[in-house]
């Protein structure tokens, strides 16, 4: 349970943090290399694609973390959309994440009925 909580904030917090990331790339600092794409507006949408399939994959064997994750995502870019909007200058970010948001409740979703499933199935 301890896990699961740290994963999910921890996926809410990395999500929502890549907004602020791209507002201190907007405010002076220095772009590292190997990071420009997270400016561009297809960010989000990869990111979320790249959560739905680590969550299928990982919920097979550990689908309490998997839903966690998922959960903390799709919290994450529901988050991101407003902060996106008010914090930086360039909109491509949000409007990723605006994108992004049904495959991260795609993910949210079966992610967490899965874990319900096998909630269901636990009981004797």
């Amino acid at each position: 349970m301890l896990i699961g909580t740290v994963l999910l904030l921890a996926s809410i917090g990395l999500t929502a943090g890549i907004i602020g990331r791209v507002d201190s790339f907007e405010n002076g600092a220095i772009v590292p290399s190997g990071q420009e794409w997270l400016l561009e507006w297809w960010a989000f949408p990869v990111i979320s694609l790249a959560v739905l399939a680590g969550t299928f994959i990982a919920g097979m064997l550990f689908t309490t973390w998997a839903a966690a994750v998922a959960t903390g995502h799709g919290i994450g870019v529901l988050v991101a959309i407003p902060y996106g909007f008010i914090a930086l200058e360039s909109k491509a970010p949000p409007v990723g994440a605006i994108i992004a948001l049904p495959i991260a409740a795609f993910a949210w979703i079966g992610s967490n009925a899965r874990f319900g499933h096998m909630q269901d199935h636990a009981r004797f």
